[in-house]
């Protein structure tokens, strides 16, 4: 993989980022884990991802998270987002598929050209 873009986020905003209602799969694990988990996204901004899983999380914990951004009309395709951040919510979900949401604020993030 080719990395494209390098970004870390900055600690300290002053407003809340604008969230987009983008659904697709991402895979996440704990940063000093080694089994990656599946997940879906409910939203996502340039801060943070706010997803549904069925496996536990707790606030605090380090994660590492990849997904693939829809919409690659270029002929190098859909870009891959390779992500490290930290939980910051964790909430019962409203049914019983991927019955949990975790929210993860991102610390920097990397798109790859797949």
């Amino acid at each position: 993989m080719e990395q494209v873009h390098d970004t870390i986020v900055a600690s300290s905003r002053r407003h809340r980022a604008l969230r987009f209602p983008i659904h697709i799969a991402l895979r996440y694990r704990p940063s000093a884990g080694s089994k990656w988990h599946e997940g879906t996204t409910e939203n996502i901004s340039s801060s943070g991802v706010l997803f549904r899983t069925e496996h536990i999380a707790q606030p605090n914990t380090p994660v590492e998270i990849k997904l693939i951004l829809p919409g690659g009309a270029s002929k190098e395709g859909s870009p891959e987002v390779i992500c490290r951040g930290i939980i910051v919510r964790v909430a019962a979900g409203p049914d019983s598929v991927r019955a949990l949401v975790l929210g993860t604020k991102f610390l920097n993030y990397r798109f790859f050209r797949r």
